[in-house]
């Protein structure tokens, strides 16, 4: 037991305390057995803490097995926690199938917080679980339904980029492309064209849109596209002043073309929008220049059509039509004979005699026949009144007749290329056009011959090439 005064332990049956001296009454002794007894109550106390402690153990040991972790991750997920769920497949590490329970559950509590912040409101949050939870139940739907609520908050913030950028991302989603194509509208009447066609760009075939080809016509027509501006413009329509811009654009593209000296071009155009300004007079004076360039040039029968069609007397510029048909009626024999022409009839030959004693080798022959060669004939006008004759093609010529009479070489094309200045009076007379050709041109046709003599000192024949051709079919006209 324990001394009451100096608290030492001291033997029950003490009368006095052997330290202090202290007498021990009945009182005490009674005190200490009541102290017993407490002693008593704690040992029992203390051995029920660790009984109890022993069978927490035990539990928690039994309960911390991946068998355990795993059915209490089971449990949770089909209560649908989740996040509890996770932290014990996590636990559970390789046990059965608890990995690929993990990457469900996880994937599964994005999908869960995604709804959960979509009913909130707060579509950013629910956005970004979605996307971490793609392809699982209807998250694909719900990411479209999220794009298309913060594409109309966008909207009614006043962010129509952004707006568009959130509708296109829904990807059709409810009225999503509809949207996109309102938006693009709008830049196009605030005159943000670029802006405008990359918003149409977000939609399939949007770029179709008839707002669309008018921003396209004013990019092309700001950049002096004209032709691809006019062609963007047309298919805008009546919309704005698509029909004015139109117009202007294919005014402007004609007129290129007639400063690049592409008349025909040019005429078709100003012919399109005949009722826009000075349209229809500058068609004709298209026609009017090419008829000219086309006297400088030589394709005369070309000319005469082109000043048919023109008004009497119509001038530009200083040009007249009357003027120019005055000149080509000066010379109509010769315009009749511009043109593509074919061999009808012809005869190559070739002989050959001694220089210093009689010998005559004879004649060696080939006859041309219809179609085998061909002549082109031009006459360009010369304000002197004079014609430039011009002319190419080619025909067959003998050259090269051994001294022994063999060898002779066969199929000699030569090449005729003249451009001679003559006189309306020199019609019907032989031209000479080089040392060995002439060419006399008649209302019969064309007739060209070729007579070259080989007069070579070193050796001792002498030897002649001639060759006749008449041309008298026209092909095609110039």
């Amino acid at each position: 037991m324990i001394c009451p005064k100096c608290q030492n332990e001291i033997p029950d049956e003490s009368v006095f305390c052997p330290n202090c001296g202290y007498q021990l009454g009945e009182s005490d002794f009674t005190n200490t057995v009541s102290k017993g007894k407490i002693s008593l109550n704690i040992l029992f106390f203390i051995i029920g803490i660790v009984c109890a402690v022993i069978i927490i153990v035990i539990l928690i040991a039994v309960n911390s097995t991946p068998a355990a972790k795993y059915n209490k991750a089971e449990d949770a997920f089909a209560a649908g926690n989740y996040e509890r769920a996770i932290k014990y497949y996590t636990a559970a590490g390789d046990y059965e199938d608890a990995q690929e329970k993990l990457a469900e559950a996880t994937i599964a509590d994005h999908y869960a917080k995604g709804i959960e912040f979509f009913g909130k409101e707060e579509y950013d949050e629910a956005l970004a679980q979605f996307k971490n939870a793609a392809g699982y139940e209807n998250s694909d739907e719900m990411i479209k339904k999220c794009n298309y609520a913060r594409g109309n908050l966008y909207l009614e913030a006043g962010d129509l980029l952004s707006a568009a950028e959130e509708f296109k991302a829904a990807k059709g989603y409810e009225d999503s492309n509809e949207k996109i194509l309102d938006i693009g509208r709008e830049y196009v009447k605030n005159k943000d064209y670029e802006t405008a066609l990359t918003v149409f760009g977000y939609v399939k075939g949007g770029k179709n849109d008839e707002y669309a080809q008018y921003a396209q016509g004013m990019i092309s027509f700001n950049n002096k596209k004209y032709a691809e501006a006019s062609a963007y413009f047309e298919k805008a329509g009546t919309l704005f002043d698509a029909e004015g811009l139109y117009a202007e654009s294919v005014y402007n593209n004609a007129k290129s073309f007639m400063d690049s000296q592409e008349y025909t071009s040019a005429s078709k155009l100003f012919i399109k929008i005949s009722d826009y300004q000075d349209s229809s007079e500058m068609s004709n004076a298209c026609i009017l220049l090419s008829a000219k360039k086309n006297m400088e040039e030589g394709n005369l029968n070309q000319a005469i059509k082109e000043l048919g069609t023109l008004p009497d007397n119509f001038s530009y510029n200083g040009t007249n039509s009357a003027d120019l048909i005055t000149k080509l009626n000066s010379i109509s024999n010769w315009i009749g004979l511009c043109g593509q022409w074919s061999s009808t009839t012809g005869l190559a030959e070739s002989n050959c005699k001694a220089r210093n004693y009689y010998y005559d080798g004879g004649t060696w022959t080939h006859d041309i026949e219809k179609g085998d060669y061909k002549l082109d004939i031009k006459c360009r006008l010369n304000d002197d009144g004079s014609i430039n004759l011009s002319g190419n093609g080619s025909i067959f010529v003998f050259t090269n007749w051994s001294t022994i009479q063999i060898g002779l070489k066969y199929n000699i094309s030569k090449s005729i290329s003249f451009d001679k200045k003559v006189s309306a009076s020199d019609f019907g007379t032989p031209l000479v056009i080089d040392d060995y050709t002439t060419i006399t041109l008649s209302a019969k046709g064309i007739e060209l011959k070729y007579k070259e003599t080989d007069n070579n000192s070193v050796t001792s024949f002498i030897y002649t090439y001639t060759t006749k051709v008449t041309f008298g079919t026209l092909s095609n006209t110039y």
